[in-house]
């Protein structure tokens, strides 16, 4: 929808297209050398984890692990269907400005959120969108955040939560609906008719970047 309307959209994490997503995204990708490029991404990612001592299998969290994705090929079905159905115009790389180009891409960055998040604003976006199913307390010093629940018992119970995408396996609302809701509430906060919650709360200033000195997965 985004792309359609005209927008440049960014999908980060690296480390979670291990698996079903690479695979997808290499299909969408604008050329071959695009999804040559994807490739070498997860290649060179794997490589700069070992050089450290890390792994990106580790990349699974204890929230991740308690809540059924115990390893990244299951975390890499979610991207899969977080990724859209656009075609992948080309890779940016950790803090690559994004200028006036548009469409769907892949960005180049570790899967831990704290580190994530600033490059996607370092990339030129003026929204994130952060789904999550147990309530990641998470904002940005650089810009809003719009937290997205995927079950609508944490919706009810957490006061940070911007739009509940849990009526969706309730069956009160089709993705469509979700993501026309989503659609809007993009629009109202890029416009300053709207703060998300983590603005308003007054207490999320996350911000860190991202260190070569320790492998982050």
């Amino acid at each position: 929808m985004f792309v359609k309307a005209g927008a440049a959209v960014l999908l980060p994490e690296i480390p979670e297209l291990e698996g079903a997503a690479m695979a997808d995204l290499v299909r969408r990708a604008r050329t071959r050398a695009v999804g040559r490029k994807l490739v070498q991404a997860l290649q060179r990612y794997t490589k700069y984890a070992k050089l450290l001592g890390g792994d990106i299998r580790d990349n699974p969290g204890p929230g991740n692990i308690k809540a059924g994705l115990y390893n990244v090929f299951l975390k890499s079905s979610g991207v899969k269907a977080k990724g859209g159905t656009s075609i992948v115009e080309d890779l940016l790389d950790y803090g690559e400005w994004l200028g006036d180009r548009k469409g769907l891409y892949v960005q180049y960055t570790p899967g831990y959120d704290q580190i994530c998040t600033p490059a996607i604003f370092l990339g030129g976006a003026q929204i994130l969108l952060f789904t999550t199913g147990l309530g990641t307390g998470i904002g940005s010093a650089m810009g809003p955040v719009i937290k997205i629940s995927s079950n609508s018992q944490l919706a009810r119970h957490n006061e940070d939560i911007d739009l509940d995408a849990g009526t969706i396996i309730e069956k009160q609302e089709t993705i469509e609906d979700v993501a026309q809701r989503i659609f809007r509430e993009v629009l109202d906060v890029a416009s300053g008719r709207k703060y998300t919650r983590a603005e308003t709360s007054g207490i999320h200033h996350e911000f860190k970047l991202w260190e070569s000195l320790w492998p982050a997965v």
